[in-house]
């Protein structure tokens, strides 16, 4: 069953296999769409953004599960690492990913239980111990998955009865095929990355979420307090979600004072103080910036939910 929304905390919620944060980079058109298919014992994931966006997260406890593009590759990193035509996302439970899109575009996933990914028993499987990985298992094979997927998509609402089941064994099938394959390729030695080591890239970042992304800081601070120089810091963040330290910091605070005036009983506080709250007082620079960012004004965010 797909879905379409035009909120994209709705898209957010709806979203499965991984529990997940979106900060909403650029909205150029307010549809986000979330389709799913279960196969099997596996579950497939479908779905569309309606903006750049970055997405953070960790994959669900009991399996792994598997992220690629549909379209638009090149504009797809994962932890840092840019994917395209011919590489994918496999992650194992309780692994955390960074998924950062540069533009809309539509992406499938698939949750595999882990006795599924590699023959009846994963449990001994050392590429799967290390989360997340990007990694490339080549362009035919995931051309056939993709056009397998987008035939789902489809047919999804016409598929019934033995017509179901079997268009459903043929997909666990390829896609427990490409789940053992994206394991092997997992087990290799990784390529070089520029800069430094992905592991301490993403150390950096975790350190910056720790000290205040809700909220302004100052690149120097920070950089001193992951005692990191200014040009690792701004690295990092360009290489993990595409934008600068200062404007990921901006984004999440405008996503918090989102919240904030989401969950406000406007019988009860103004959206003037439900901003300050947030540490915001520029209200009319804000509400221009709001407005651009989620399609309205705080004061209609404010009152919608009571409306």
């Amino acid at each position: 069953m797909q879905r379409v929304f035009a909120d994209f905390e709705a898209f957010e919620e709806a979203v499965q296999h991984a529990e997940i944060r979106m900060t909403l980079l650029r909205r150029p058109r307010p549809r986000w769409v979330v389709g799913g298919l279960n196969v099997g014992s596996m579950h497939l994931q479908w779905g569309a953004t309606g903006g750049r966006m970055v997405t953070e997260g960790a994959v669900v406890p009991g399996g792994y599960a598997i992220y690629m593009p549909l379209n638009r590759f090149a504009t797809n990193k994962v932890n840092g690492q840019q994917l395209d035509a011919g590489s994918l996302m496999i992650a194992g439970s309780g692994s955390e990913f960074c998924i950062a899109g540069d533009d809309a575009y539509d992406w499938c996933s698939v949750f595999i239980p882990g006795r599924f990914a590699a023959g009846e028993d994963t449990s001994n499987s050392e590429p799967l111990r290390r989360g997340c990985r990007v990694v490339h298992v080549g362009r035919d094979p995931l051309r056939r998955i993709r056009r397998m997927v987008r035939s789902l998509m489809r047919l999804d609402a016409m598929l019934i009865g033995s017509i179901r089941q079997a268009a459903c064994r043929v997909a666990q099938d390829a896609f427990r095929n490409l789940a053992r394959n994206a394991i092997r390729a997992a087990g290799q030695s990784p390529g070089l990355v520029r800069g430094r080591p992905l592991a301490d890239r993403q150390d950096v970042l975790e350190h910056a979420r720790e000290h205040g992304c809700e909220c302004s800081f100052a690149v120097p601070e920070m950089a001193a307090s992951a005692h990191v120089s200014e040009r690792t810091l701004r690295r990092a963040f360009q290489d993990w979600f595409g934008i600068s330290p200062a404007r990921y910091s901006r984004l999440r605070k405008f996503h918090h004072a989102r919240e904030a005036l989401r969950v406000a009983d406007p019988s009860e506080s103004s959206v003037t103080e439900v901003l300050a709250e947030c540490g915001i007082f520029e209200f009319g620079r804000f509400a221009g910036e709001y407005r651009r960012l989620f399609g309205e004004l705080p004061s209609q965010t404010h009152l919608r939910l009571y409306d």
